[in-house]
C-alpha cells in the first residue's frame, strides 16, 4: 500500500519493490489528509495507478510491464502547496 496511513494519513511511498522514496510530512485526517498528499505528489511528478488496489510511483519508477492498472487523474482540487 502506497499510502501511509493510521487513523491519519502521514504520506505516501513508491510502490515500486526497487524504491525507497516517499513523501512524508504532518499527519493529517485520512481522506483530508489522502487528497492533499495527493495534490503533494501529483505536484512533485508522482503518479498514481489503481485496479484492485491504489498504487503510487515516483517519477522514476512506474508499475511492471503488462500490468492491467490504469493511470487516475486527480480531480481533487485540495490544497497541496
Amino acid at each position: 500500500m502506497g499510502e501511509l496511513y493510521t487513523d491519519y494519513c502521514k504520506g505516501v511511498a513508491c510502490d515500486s519493490p526497487r524504491c525507497d522514496e516517499r513523501i512524508e510530512g504532518v499527519e493529517i485526517p485520512r481522506l483530508e489528509g489522502r487528497d492533499y498528499y495527493t495534490d503533494v505528489a501529483e505536484s512533485r511528478g508522482w503518479r498514481l495507478f489503481v485496479g484492485r488496489d491504489r498504487r503510487w510511483y515516483c517519477p522514476d519508477c512506474g508499475p511492471r510491464p503488462g500490468h492491467t492498472m490504469r493511470q487516475h487523474t486527480s480531480t481533487s482540487g485540495g490544497g497541496a502547496p
